[in-house]
C-alpha cells in the first residue's frame, strides 16, 4: 500500500484491502499535525532555524578591536584617529642626503674635496713657536720691524781709527770722520739726525717712487687709514668696516662655514637637509594638512562610519561569550534566567528533569520579549538529546513559569517509538529508528483479516481428471473452494483447507474430496505456489456439463 511523502498517510490502491484502523491512523496523524500548527500559530516568539542561529553567532561582538581581532572602535583609538591627518604616514627624515639633491645659489655653495684639502693644509691660527709653525704674533712682528733687512748676529771686533770698538761691544765713530761716501744707500739714518736745511732735502717731496728704496716702516710710522678698511695711526692692525663686504667680494670657491653665517645657529648638517628641495619650502608647508582640516576630515570619517554601522544589523547586548561560545551558568536557578541569550551549565535548579544533579548538562536558549515580560526557555540535554520548552508569563511584573513540555521534535520521536511498538505487537518487527516510510510499509504487512478472491476458468480434460489453474493472486491461498456444474446444476464442491503435507518449491499437497451423488468419488491433488494454484478435479465423463470451473480462494 502506498503512503504520502510527508506524513506517511496510507493510500490504498483498488486491489488493496482497506482496514478501518488504517483510516483511523491517517486521521490521528493529521489531527496531531494540525493541532501542532495551531498551537504555534499565535506565538509571539518564533522558532529560528539552524542557519539563522549560525548567521547571528557570526556577528561581531561589542568588544573593542585589537591588533589580532576585529571589533568596535575604542575611545582611545578614536582620539588617536582624530589627531591623525588624512593620508598621513609614519615619515622619518633621513640623517643624510646625497649632495646632488641640494641646489646651490649665490649665497649657499658647496666646497670641493680639493678646496677642503687646500684649506686643511693652511697654517693654524695659533701663534708660531720655536718648534711649530703658525701665525706671527704682534710681539714677533714688532721685533721683526726692528731688525734691518739682511741683519745677522754680528759681533763687531775691537777697532781703532775712525770707528773704534772694545771687547765689551761698545763702538764709537769718531766725530767728523763720516763723509757721504761712507753712508750706505740702504742705511736707515734717523730723521732727527738729518739736517733739514741742506739742498739735498729741498726737493724731497717731489721725488719719484724710484728714488725711494724699499723697506719696512715701523708700526709707529704708519699713518691712519679710513674707508672699507680702517686702521688707527701707529696701530699696525687693519680692520674691515662692518657691512663693507658684499656678495661680489666673496670668492666663488670660498667655503664659508655655516657657523659664520648669520647667527651661526644653522649647522652645515642642517643646511644639507635642504638637499632635494625643488620648490619654495614655505609653499610646500602651506600645502600640508592643517589641524583644522584634519579635524574636519576626521569628523567626516566618523560620521560616515556611524552612518555605515547604523545601517547594519548588530546587537547591543551580549548573547554569548566574547568568543561566540555559550555563557556558563553552572549551579544557577533557571527560574531566574530571564535575559535573552545562549547558556550552558550543570547542576541547574528547576531543570526539565527536576534535578540539580551535576551529571545533567543542559544547553539553554532564552528568548525574552522584555524584562520580566513573556520569556521562553528551550533546554536540550547534552547527553540524552532530549528537548524541553516552557513559557514564563507576565504576572503583574513577575514571571510565572509554566511546566516543561517536550519539544515538538521529541513528541514526534516518542510517537514513532509508540507506533513501532504497536506494529511489533501485531507481529511485524519495527523500531523507533525506522523512518515514517518504513513504518508505513510495515503497517501494511499487518494481517487484519483473511483476504479472498474468486473467478472462473476453463478446465482441461485428461481421462477422468480435469485440471484448472489460477494465477496473479495478491496472497497465498490457504483455502480453495472449486465448483463444477453438470447440466447447469451445482453438483460438486471441493473444499481445500490447511497445509497438511509440505513439499519442496513452496508447493503443498492437501486432501481433495469430491462428492458426487452423495458418495465420495476420489482423492485428488491441489498445488499452491505464491499467488497461484492448480486444482485437479475428478469427472466421470466430458458429457457432463460444461468445462468451466468457478472458484473462491481464501488467504
Amino acid at each position: 500500500m502506498k503512503t504520502t511523502g510527508n506524513l506517511g498517510l496510507k493510500k490504498p490502491d483498488g486491489t488493496d484491502i482497506v482496514d478501518i484502523s488504517d483510516i483511523n491512523g491517517n486521521m490521528d496523524i493529521l489531527d496531531t499535525a494540525v493541532k501542532g500548527a495551531q498551537d504555534h500559530a499565535a506565538d509571539a516568539v518564533k522558532h529560528i532555524t539552524s542557519a539563522e542561529r549560525t548567521a547571528w553567532n557570526a556577528k561581531a561582538s561589542t568588544a573593542a578591536a585589537t591588533a589580532s581581532a576585529a571589533g568596535l572602535m575604542a575611545a582611545a583609538d578614536k582620539a588617536k584617529l582624530d589627531g591623525v591627518a588624512a593620508g598621513a604616514n609614519n615619515y622619518a627624515h633621513p640623517a643624510t642626503h646625497p649632495a646632488t639633491m641640494i641646489t646651490e645659489d649665490a649665497t649657499h655653495r658647496f666646497a670641493t674635496d680639493t678646496e677642503k684639502s687646500t684649506w686643511n693644509a693652511k697654517a693654524s691660527t695659533s701663534a708660531a713657536t720655536s718648534t711649530v709653525a703658525g701665525l706671527m704674533s704682534a710681539a714677533d712682528k714688532a721685533k721683526l720691524d726692528g731688525v734691518a733687512t739682511g741683519a745677522n748676529n754680528y759681533t763687531h771686533p775691537n777697532h781703532t781709527g775712525d770707528v773704534t770698538s772694545t771687547s765689551d761691544g761698545v763702538t764709537a765713530i769718531a766725530a767728523g770722520v763720516i763723509v757721504d761716501a761712507d753712508v750706505n744707500s740702504a742705511a736707515a739714518i734717523g730723521w732727527g739726525k738729518i739736517s733739514k736745511t741742506g739742498s739735498s732735502l729741498a726737493d724731497l717731496v717731489t721725488r719719484s717712487a724710484g728714488d725711494l728704496s724699499s723697506g719696512t716702516l715701523a708700526a709707529a710710522r704708519l699713518p691712519a687709514i679710513s674707508g672699507d678698511i680702517t686702521m688707527a695711526a701707529g696701530a699696525g692692525t687693519a680692520v674691515i668696516t662692518a657691512g663693507a663686504i658684499v656678495n661680489a667680494d666673496v670668492n666663488a670657491s670660498a667655503a664659508i662655514d655655516a657657523s659664520k653665517i648669520g647667527t651661526g645657529v644653522v649647522s652645515n648638517a642642517e643646511f644639507a637637509y635642504l638637499d632635494g628641495v625643488t620648490s619654495a619650502i614655505q609653499t610646500q608647508l602651506n600645502a600640508k594638512e592643517t589641524p583644522a582640516g584634519a579635524q574636519t576630515k576626521a569628523n567626516t570619517a566618523e560620521s560616515n562610519a556611524k552612518s555605515y554601522t547604523d545601517a547594519k544589523a548588530w546587537q547591543k547586548r551580549r548573547l554569548t561569550e566574547d568568543d561566540g561560545t555559550t555563557i556558563n551558568i553552572n549551579g544557577q536557578d533557571l527560574n531566574s534566567l530571564r535575559a535573552t541569550g545562549c547558556f550552558v551549565g550543570t547542576g541547574l535548579y528547576n531543570s526539565p528533569d527536576g534535578s540539580s544533579a551535576t551529571s545533567n548538562w543542559y544547553y539553554v536558549q532564552v528568548m525574552a520579549m522584555n524584562t520580566n515580560v513573556w520569556v521562553k526557555q528551550v533546554a536540550v540535554n547534552l547527553f540524552t538529546n532530549t528537548f524541553a520548552m516552557r513559557t514564563g508569563s507576565d504576572n503583574n511584573g513577575t514571571i510565572s513559569w509554566g511546566a516543561w513540555s517536550a519539544d515538538l521534535f521529541q513528541s514526534v520521536a516518542n510517537g514513532k517509538s509508540s507506533i513501532a511498538s504497536a506494529i511489533s505487537g501485531k507481529g511485524v518487527a519495527a523500531t523507533g529508528s525506522d523512518d515514517f516510510g518504513t513504518l508505513a510499509a510495515k503497517i501494511g504487512q499487518i494481517n487484519t483479516g483473511r483476504r479472498f478472491a474468486s473467478g472462473a476458468v476453463s478446465m482441461g480434460w485428461t481421462g477422468a481428471i480435469w485440471t484448472a489453474s489460477v494465477w496473479g493472486l495478491a496472497f497465498t491461498p490457504k483455502t480453495i473452494i472449486a465448483m463444477a456444474p453438470i447440466n447447469g446444476d451445482l453438483i460438486s464442491i471441493y473444499d481445500v483447507t490447511g497445509n497438511l503435507y509440505s513439499w519442496a518449491s513452496s508447493s503443498f499437497n492437501v486432501n481433495l474430496w469430491a462428492q458426487y451423488g452423495g458418495s465420495n468419488t476420489g482423492n485428488n491433488d491441489v498445488s499452491v505456489s505464491g499467488g497461484s494454484f492448480t486444482v485437479q478435479m475428478y469427472r466421470y465423463s466430458t458429457t457432463y456439463g460444461d468445462s468451466t470451473m468457478r472458484w473462491i480462494a481464501f488467504e
